[in-house]
């Protein structure tokens, strides 16, 4: 990805000089130039922790709730579950209200509040000098991605 991430970098900083063929010849508007940015990248599961370096497996399986979230390791299943993942549904949902019909209890809270780019940034910076290890910190390894100069503006968590 490193010769993708280069030029992208070109592109967003120095731009394409461009024709906009709808403007007449000798308008000033006709030349101008483009800049490129990724907005969106589309991955399974298992490309979204390829591609962000985030953890999608095991105790802290969302990128969204980061430490938020709580699973446990169910021993009939064999895996791990996560109860309090309910709180994605609308609170009006009947799965979210069951309580111990089919849950250990009714889920009550609100959806969480994921972290922030810069959050993610000192979670990394916690692992490199060892005070966090990447399975608490929810982490792998920090992406070719975050040195796009317009990452640490954009929202990674999107409702």
């Amino acid at each position: 990805m490193a010769p993708l991430i280069e030029d992208c970098v070109a592109l967003f900083v120095d731009g394409v000089p461009t024709i906009d063929a709808s403007y007449p010849l000798g308008d000033p508007l006709r030349e101008f130039k483009l800049s490129v940015l990724i907005l969106w990248t589309d991955t399974d599961w298992l490309g979204l922790g390829s591609c962000s370096g985030l953890k999608t497996s095991g105790y802290c399986a969302c990128h969204k709730c980061g430490n938020g979230l709580r699973g446990r390791h169910s021993k009939s299943l064999s895996k791990i579950v996560y109860h309090e993942h309910r709180t994605w549904l609308p609170a009006d949902d009947p799965m979210r209200n069951a309580g111990r019909t089919h849950w250990l209890s009714s889920e009550r809270k609100t959806r969480p509040i994921g972290p922030s780019p810069q959050e993610w940034q000192e979670r990394w910076d916690k692992v490199t000098r060892r005070e966090l290890t990447k399975t608490k910190a929810c982490i792998n390894r920090w992406s070719a991605l975050y040195q796009l100069p317009y990452w640490k503006v954009s929202l990674i968590r999107s409702s």
